[in-house]
């Protein structure tokens, strides 16, 4: 009596192990990533159930050895002692599973519950694919052959283009330059070299040199750059494409520049983005800065379609040279219907201005009810226990930050802002001609930048109408004796 529980255990282990006993799996194939080579491991140890259809594998499914899983979709509510290898196909971890040693993934999939227990998951190149071979059969024995094609070597070269972009300090800013291999491996270092030309600078030639090389340790890899561009510290509220477009249409420039000699060389881990829900990547960089930065002025005769506000001055900047040493992590997360990016970062300066300065970001996207999705921006920059200089000010002010103000509003080495929004899409069947499918919004924005003595911080609230790359809307500030309404019309690019 006492064996009864196990019984279906013990049948349904026996039924799976002795096929697999006569039936191997023979993998063919040069890719040499880590999940092809647990394969390989797998398979030469010999001790692995393989499935090649699709099933679910009982609470009372508890494999001894390894489990391969061929061209199926397998759910796994027991357990596995050893390592898991999937090829082509898609493992499933129900509550309640476990594998105890690592899951390889070529041409295929893993998704595991919250509440399941695994090792280590490691997955091909997404282009690497698995060619299923013809069976050899002979009497009691079926050998499956299967082929890892990887994804085609990369070209040793191959040509970059940077899009055109425009600002009251450059006009028209082209850039262009090429990208070099060190070797046809994909995970080799490679060289890349721009040069752009700048319409209105008296130095029309800009140029950048940068090095990127693995070090084999951990994913790190040594990245050094020699450059003279033109520099900014408010790309985050409005990127090259989005303030190219304000600028040319409306008018309206929403940063400040300066122009800057740069050598630097860093250590970094880069962050990969997250592909499972609960999977998440932290890359830490470290690194010397030598940076020499010249004031630029801005040109009073570029011209706009709509506007004139392309006159506003561009703040001077401390000239000379200043040496910084710059320690951060970047985080990416990803959940089923959360994502979450960050960074962390604090540099200290000597030289030609001694300064300790920190910056943190963090951006939090989720979806609530049916498609509906909110998300959140916080940015803080603060100096510590000494003034930084002005080539590290940010600026807050005008659409797209707090529009009851004029544009950079706020200027200094302390900044703090946070931004929220609510977006309720209309239904599918609602489109506009040439914009698409709009979008309700509900806005909330609060921040100030300064230096020395903190003012009183500005908080908009509002909402209007978002289109794929284009919004427009309404906003107050709640706090102000005159609710007097700001209109906000801008171009804008998702960034999930």
């Amino acid at each position: 009596m006492k064996l009864r529980p196990a019984l279906p255990a013990i049948l349904l282990l026996l039924a799976c192990a002795l096929p697999a006993a006569a039936q191997e799996v023979t993998v063919r194939g040069d890719d040499r990533s880590h999940a092809a080579d647990v394969v390989r491991e797998v398979l030469a140890r010999g001790r692995y159930v393989r499935i090649d259809r699709d099933t679910i594998l009982s609470a009372t499914f508890a494999a001894p050895g390894d489990l391969v899983i061929y061209d199926a979709d397998v759910r796994l509510e027991g357990s596995v002692t050893g390592s898991v290898v999937v090829l082509r196909g898609h493992f499933y971890l129900r509550p309640g599973s476990r594998v105890g040693g690592e899951i390889a993934v070529i041409d295929g999939g893993v998704y595991p519950s919250a509440k399941a227990q695994y090792g280590a998951i490691s997955q091909s190149n997404p282009s690497t694919v698995v060619v299923r071979g013809d069976s050899v059969r002979r009497p009691g024995d079926t050998t499956l052959v299967a082929t890892i094609v990887g994804p085609p070597l990369p070209r040793s070269f191959r040509p970059l283009f940077q899009t055109p972009t425009y600002d009251r300090v450059n006009g028209i800013t082209v850039a262009g330059g090429a990208q070099f291999r060190l070797s046809p491996d994909p995970g080799a270092g490679r060289v890349s070299a721009f040069l752009a030309y700048r319409q209105k600078q008296e130095d029309h030639l800009g140029a950048q040199l940068r090095l990127e090389y693995p070090l084999g340790i951990q994913s790190l890899r040594l990245e050094a750059e020699l450059s003279r561009l033109t520099r900014t510290n408010d790309a985050w509220h409005h990127a090259d494409i989005v303030n190219t477009v304000t600028a040319a249409v409306l008018g309206r420039d929403h940063r400040d520049y300066y122009d800057a000699d740069r050598a630097s060389v860093f250590v970094t881990r880069p962050v990969a983005k997250p592909i499972i829900a609960g999977e998440s990547w932290l890359g830490p960089r470290v690194g010397v800065q030598v940076e020499r930065a010249r004031s630029l002025e801005t040109e009073p005769d570029l011209p706009s379609l709509m506007g004139s506000g392309l006159r506003r001055e561009n703040p001077p900047v401390l000239e000379g040279t200043i040496v910084s040493g710059i320690v951060g992590a970047t985080l990416r997360w990803r959940g089923q219907t959360v994502q979450l990016e960050g960074l962390a970062q604090v540099e200290q300066g000597f030289g030609g201005a001694t300064f300790t300065q920190a910056l943190a970001w963090a951006d939090f996207y989720t979806l609530t009810f049916r498609q509906q999705s909110v998300r959140i921006y916080a940015r803080t920059m603060l100096p510590i226990a000494s003034d930084a200089p002005p080539q590290r000010f940010g600026n807050l002010g005008g659409p797209g930050t707090l529009s009851t103000t004029a544009i950079s509003a706020f200027r200094g080495d302390h900044l703090v802002y946070v931004g929220s929004e609510y977006v309720i899409p209309f239904p599918r069947k609602v489109q506009v001609p040439y914009l698409g499918q709009p979008s309700l919004e509900l806005l909330h924005s609060s921040g100030a930048a300064w230096t020395g003595s903190a003012p009183a911080f500005v908080q908009n609230v509002g909402g209007g109408i978002r289109f794929f790359l284009a919004r427009a809307g309404i906003v107050v500030n709640p706090a102000a004796d005159d609710l007097d309404p700001a209109l906000y019309w801008t171009f804008s690019l998702p960034r999930f």
